[in-house]
């Protein structure tokens, strides 16, 4: 009996977060193929909780497009095409443009300084996981800075969707290198108030961040 409840407080112990990501993950791969059956009951099993939070994480997976659920079938896979994810970006970069000019003249430069000041340790001593969080850090600070709430719920579900592809291409030395310049070039122009110099930058931001996704895509197909 012991070893029994030794082994249960072992197990891991998932999070709906981390559970999105694993079954978004093995979409994204071609793990689940198109097509593929979802079922809650093996799911839940193999990540030992409830159906409850399977339940919300498929949910959440057919609002971003991931899946679809049918009545009688339950879920099915569908992968994300180059086509989709040019849509979703083109999406994303103009409306966090209009969250950045809603934003630029009320941000707190206090935050954005902390901001800056982790992206250039990571700059001395790179970390894929800092680098993670920074990159979320800084887009969500943006969008939470221009007071729009549509705004930021449209966004935190595209950003939800790119963050998957955005965490594998972090392991490239190259892109964080990148991303790294293109988040301080962005935080000056917000220092400065400059709207255009900031749109200018966040557009090529996000442009060379849907170019590595779709790379990624063709790469891994």
């Amino acid at each position: 009996m012991f070893y029994f409840f030794s082994y249960l407080l072992i197990m891991p112990k998932y999070t709906k977060k981390e559970i999105y990501s694993i079954l978004f993950q093995k979409i994204a791969n071609g793990g689940y193929k198109d097509g593929k059956r979802l079922k809650e009951k093996e799911i839940a099993e193999y990540f030992n909780v409830s159906r409850t939070p399977i339940r919300v994480v498929l949910q959440q997976l057919a609002q971003d497009g991931l899946i679809q659920i049918h009545p009688n079938r339950g879920a099915i896979v569908r992968s994300l095409t180059p086509d989709d994810i040019e849509e979703i970006y083109e999406i994303r970069k103009n409306l966090e443009i209009l969250a950045l000019e809603y934003a630029v003249n009320i941000i707190n430069l206090g935050e954005l300084n902390k901001i800056q000041n982790k992206i250039i340790n990571l700059q001395k001593k790179p970390d894929v996981a800092g680098a993670i969080k920074c990159d979320d850090e800084l887009h969500l600070f943006i969008y939470q800075s221009s007071g729009k709430f549509r705004i930021i719920n449209i966004l935190n579900q595209l950003m939800r969707i790119t963050e998957r592809f955005r965490d594998m291409g972090f392991r490239d030395k190259a892109i964080l290198d990148r991303v790294n310049i293109e988040h301080l070039e962005l935080i000056d122009a917000l220092v400065e108030r400059d709207f255009h110099k900031g749109k200018t930058i966040l557009a090529q931001h996000l442009d060379n961040s849907k170019i590595a996704t779709l790379r990624f895509i063709f790469t891994n197909n």
